[in-house]
């Protein structure tokens, strides 16, 4: 490692720019001295606009580079990261996203520092990178001597009217910053899309007993009174989800309570194709299975959970759930074309190529909804029916009507107010 007098190859500034203030700017500015590149993670990049996190990953990249000039942003390099439930691999995580990147510009085995400054226990996550030695940044003061945080910036700006909270940020956050948050104070989350009612035939593929009921059973509620037939295809029996109960004993019981829970909301096919809870994978086997699933029911919509990486940016997403989400994305495409597991084409089962919709529950950012107060106590009674599970889980997921009911009414803010359940939608949208 080269003694810090000298600049490193790479210096690293890590924060969420919620916004992006004078003392971010500051760090920054230290970065390129210390670095010959600067290199910006912008954590929380996938979560969903909240009130801690109303800026999307894009727009602070946008706060970043508007406050520097053009030599500095040819030196730039800005890195969205997803927060993860667990800082080795969050760590783990970064640190591959920067060698990454420093590699794409050619800088091979590169020395790199950590700029920043240990200002209160938010700051923790700098000892997660031993290895980078800490280049220190001395905070920058608001107008009461304090350390600027972008806390109460975020607080004053939502808080007080607009022109009062814009004015008291002047000498506080960089020009540019002003200028992009006058012009996003217009800006609104766009409303949730209307979900597609011209189908006749829906098959949810989930990894696990419980997965459809944590929301989108609502919706197969109302699917079911409108006259639609829904079958269930469960990846697993769930027999690896409960310490305590042997998984020969657990995928027993897992399964019955699965029956139970889709009698409630109308269904009363529910197939299991019995991969090991735990440990599937998005393998070709697993692609044929769920294609002889689509060719035999013949759905125009097809329901399943969030394939993506990350639970809204903040929790690590199990592989059942990522792999089952894309094996089934995957598995359309291969239900549709006779050369691909042609063995299982005969008799009453022909290529299928009339999925007009994939829908994914549990989406960090959804596109479209349906309103489901009529179905909302069928949709908790049927979360009520993984008694066993339940009671094993504890927590706030545990109590089926506040966190389904808590759900709805979020979900409605961006749907007129109406109790909803959301998708984002893959096909004809």
């Amino acid at each position: 490692m080269k003694p810090l007098g000298e600049p490193a190859e790479a210096a690293v500034v890590i924060g969420r720019f919620q916004p992006f203030h004078n003392g971010h700017l500051a760090l920054v500015n230290r970065a390129l001295l210390a670095g010959k590149w600067c290199v910006v993670i912008v954590g929380s990049s996938q979560e969903s606009r909240t009130d801690r996190n109303p800026f999307t990953a894009g727009e602070r990249i946008e706060m970043i580079a508007g406050a520097l000039g053009e030599a500095d942003r040819e030196r730039l390099i800005v890195l969205p990261v997803p927060d993860l439930n667990d800082e080795p691999r969050w760590a783990q995580l970064v640190q591959r996203e920067v060698l990454d990147a420093l590699t794409e510009r050619g800088v091979e085995r590169p020395s790199i520092v950590l700029v920043g400054h240990f200002k209160d226990p938010s700051s923790d996550y700098l000892r997660a990178f031993p290895e980078w030695p800490l280049v220190h940044a001395e905070p920058v003061d608001d107008a009461q001597g304090s350390a600027l945080h972008a806390t109460d910036l975020r607080e004053r700006y939502f808080d007080l009217p607009r022109a009062e909270a814009l004015a008291s940020f002047v000498g506080l956050m960089p020009s540019t910053t002003l200028d992009f948050l006058r012009r996003w104070q217009n800006t609104s989350v766009p409303d949730l899309l209307d979900m597609p009612t011209d189908f006749d035939r829906v098959l949810a593929v989930v990894a696990h007993p419980d997965d459809l009921e944590y929301g989108a059973s609502a919706a197969v509620a109302m699917w079911t009174d409108a006259g639609k037939t829904v079958s269930y295809l469960l990846i697993s029996r769930g027999e690896a989800g409960i310490d305590g109960i042997e998984p020969s004993e657990c995928g027993r019981l897992r399964a019955a309570e699965q029956v139970a829970a889709a009698a409630c909301v109308g269904v009363d096919t529910v197939e299991f194709l019995d991969h090991r809870d735990g440990t599937i994978e998005n393998t070709v086997a697993l692609r044929r299975d769920i294609a002889g699933a689509i060719r035999r029911h013949r759905p125009q919509l097809i329901v399943t959970l969030n394939h993506e990486d990350t639970w809204f940016g903040v929790r690590w997403n199990s592989p059942d759930h990522r792999n089952t989400g894309r094996a089934v994305l995957d598995a359309v495409g291969d239900a549709g074309n006779r050369w691909i597991h042609p063995e299982q084409i005969g008799g009453m089962v022909e290529p299928w190529d009339g999925v007009r919709w994939v829908a994914i529950s549990g989406a960090a950012n959804p596109t479209h909804a349906m309103a489901i107060e009529p179905g909302l106590e069928r949709a908790i009674a049927s979360l009520e029916a993984h008694a066993t599970y339940l009671e094993a889980l504890g927590g706030p997921m545990a109590d089926a009507r506040s966190f389904l009911t808590g759900m709805a009414q979020a979900t409605g803010e961006r749907f007129g107010g109406r109790l909803a359940t959301s998708f984002k939608l893959f096909g004809e949208v």
